[in-house]
């Protein structure tokens, strides 16, 4: 037999040969056409592809995109303004008390109007007067104007002004119900009578806030007045007064019969056989 190398110089052997490798050598070509023809798209793509740019320069397309994005504002909310602490420093103390209150920001305004107030009482006053009506400056200018100091009849002469302007207010109900606890403390200062028509007024509103608020100051009145008011408020439908009414009555009263509502009229009917 001959070698395979050796039958491929026959002509037999050529002609087997061929036939039996044509698959082969069809495929073998077909690849490297195939080849052929990636290597050439490949030069071609990257001969028709834009130049990169620089080192430390933008594309084209990078530098539209940074044009469209709006540009990097920095808040625009005013810097507290330092109001001073020295004593000797009035004049400077009411300076910057009224460059607060000329803020764009509420809170810095709140506390320029307090701060004015310790140092010229009149001027806070009459600028508290004239914030009632802004529901964000409603809870100072009443803290100002009820609780910030004055004579009984001066403190009085401030309620139904400042009453007014919470019930037309459209201010949160946290505002609401600090506002209210100004009131109170104002017309229990300024007009004993007039704070227990107050409180029971509120204990009785359809609004919880408003009784909520109400609650812990029924400490301040006599014990007559103020038991059956935190008796019945154990009684509520919202939680908040009802925990509200159990802390002030064992504050006021140096007692505690646990949160059962029976418990603590039981107690107050042996404290007052009377009644």
């Amino acid at each position: 037999m001959l070698h395979p190398l050796r039958r491929l110089l026959t002509g037999e052997a050529r002609s087997r040969s061929l036939t039996a490798y044509r698959p082969a050598l069809w495929a073998a070509a077909s690849l490297a056409l195939a080849l052929g023809a990636y290597a050439f798209g490949v030069r071609r793509g990257a001969s028709s592809a834009p130049p990169s740019p620089p080192p430390g320069e933008r594309a084209p397309e990078a530098r539209e995109l940074a044009a469209a994005r709006p540009p990097h504002r920095p808040s625009r909310r005013p810097a507290p303004v330092d109001i001073p602490k020295d004593p000797e420093g009035a004049p400077d103390r009411i300076s910057a008390a009224l460059m607060a209150l000329g803020s764009a920001d509420p809170a810095e305004r709140s506390r320029g109007l307090l701060a004015l107030s310790r140092d010229d009482r009149a001027a806070a006053l009459a600028k508290a007067r004239g914030l009632l009506d802004d529901p964000t400056m409603i809870r100072a200018a009443a803290a100002v104007l009820l609780v910030g100091g004055g004579a009984p009849g001066e403190v009085a002469k401030e309620i139904p002004a400042v009453r007014a302007a919470l019930d037309r207010s459209s201010c949160d109900s946290d505002t609401r119900t600090a506002v209210l606890g100004s009131l109170l403390q104002g017309s229990n200062y300024a007009d004993p009578e007039g704070a227990r028509r107050l409180a029971a007024g509120l204990m009785l509103s359809k609004a919880p806030e408003d009784r909520r608020a109400a609650t812990p100051l029924l400490a301040s009145l006599n014990a007559s007045d103020a038991v059956p008011l935190l008796l019945a408020a154990l009684d509520d439908p919202d939680p908040g007064v009802r925990q509200a009414a159990l802390t002030t009555i064992r504050i006021f009263s140096h007692h505690d019969q646990g949160d059962s509502p029976e418990a603590w009229r039981a107690w107050w009917r042996n404290a007052n056989p009377g009644l």
